[in-house]
């Protein structure tokens, strides 16, 4: 480049080598990457070679464009045109968001074709309508995949045994899933699978979810929505050994089983149920044991239900020595001041000889109400406590 006759102000980018240039434009949306193609006669099929395709409904038209059906039309049409002028020997990366509704053959048949191109990294964000989309079934026969992020009002159909070996993060948003099979039980088995995260799915007449993922890091589980289906039998089984991250976030947290964990730092665990879990207060404990940052809010401590477990002396047997051994710093929001978090938090400070720091942060309730927050804060001020460097912070 450095010999190049460029002048003041010259176009530099145009002398790179193509391989360089392609690099540079899989960074791009689509849709400006297809921009570069009016520059030039160079530039006029240099984007057809990048192995990214990012299309998004919302870049390609302004906001003065208001009729859906065109919209639509448009944007279907522009998709399958890039994926047919493509001539990457592979695609990369195939990420695909509509707010408007598509036709959903067509969406079948554009993640076909990327699947047959060995795509590595798919990423689906759709609106659908009122009809679920049912995504291909062929999905699960690509060995290529290292990334699915699936988020649409959508129908999963898995087989009973699923084995992707090369899958790093698998993302499942507002998804429905069930399987055919006579025997109700799922088994996922991914060697390298490293992030789990399920937002607001559905798992439909299953009764057993086996994931098998031994270097998995992060497991993220939220169900916020309210509804009456079998999700609440439906039990998921994680067996993973690397496991630093658990954040929970639904009403049935303690049908999750955790198993052979050995490095959980941090978990965030919020059951939003107002049933009790009772005495199955063992079952969440013993999934964390490793933890040494734990997280709670204030429904999940009352989901516990650990005042009932100590007036019928269960409470020593139920919670493991170890996870208190591990236990470092504890932090609780939308602290109210109830008999079961008082318990909880009593429970917690007597045995965790290993707790450093414990941070509080009052309701707007309990703020409201000074004698009781004074009241509560010298309770437990006044907790024999099992570590001597333990500090509790109410604010």
């Amino acid at each position: 480049m450095g010999r190049q006759k460029i002048g003041e102000g010259g176009d530099r980018i145009s002398f790179l080598p193509e391989g360089i240039i392609h690099c540079i434009l899989s960074f791009l949306p689509t849709k400006y990457a297809v921009g570069t193609s009016v520059l030039s006669t160079r530039w006029r099929y240099l984007w057809t070679f990048v192995a990214n395709i990012d299309l998004c409904d919302q870049l390609l038209f302004s906001d003065s464009m208001n009729e859906e059906l065109v919209h639509k039309t448009i944007f279907m049409n522009f998709v399958e045109r890039v994926l047919l002028l493509n001539d990457a020997p592979f695609i990369h990366k195939f990420c695909l968001s509509s707010k408007t509704v598509l036709d959903k053959s067509r969406i079948n048949a554009w993640i076909s074709n990327v699947l047959k191109r060995k795509v590595q990294v798919l990423i689906l964000n759709l609106c659908v309508g009122l009809e679920p989309l049912v995504f291909p079934h062929t999905l699960f026969n690509w060995e290529s995949l290292t990334i699915i992020k699936l988020c649409a009002d959508s129908v999963l159909k898995v087989p009973a045994s699923i084995s992707f070996s090369r899958l790093k993060v698998l993302h499942l948003d507002d998804i429905e899933v069930f399987c055919d099979q006579a025997i109700q039980h799922v088994s996922l088995s991914c060697p390298i699978l490293e992030e789990v995260v399920f937002l607001n799915c559905r798992w439909l007449k299953m009764k057993v979810i086996n994931i098998s993922a031994p270097v998995l890091k992060r497991l993220v589980i939220v169900d916020i929505l309210e509804r009456k289906d079998s999700f609440h039998d439906c039990e998921i089984k994680v067996y993973a050994e690397s496991l630093v991250s658990l954040e929970l976030d639904c009403n049935m947290a303690y049908e999750l089983s955790l198993y052979n964990l050995f490095s959980l730092f941090n978990a965030s665990i919020d059951i939003c149920s107002t049933r009790k879990i009772g005495q199955r207060v063992d079952k969440l404990l013993k999934a964390i044991c490793d933890v040494k940052d734990l997280r709670l809010s204030d429904d999940s401590i009352e989901g516990l239900g650990v005042c009932e477990l100590e007036e019928d002396g269960m409470t020593d047997q139920a919670t493991p020595r170890d996870f208190l051994s591990n236990l470092k710093s504890v932090e609780v929001w939308e602290f109210s001041g109830s008999r079961n978090e008082l318990c909880f938090l009593e429970f917690l400070l007597k045995n965790a000889r290993a707790l450093e720091t414990m941070t509080i942060i009052s309701s707007s309730e309990l703020l409201s109400d000074p004698d009781k927050q004074l009241e509560v804060t010298k309770q437990l001020q006044m907790v024999p406590k099992g570590s001597m460097h333990s500090v509790i912070d109410i604010s």
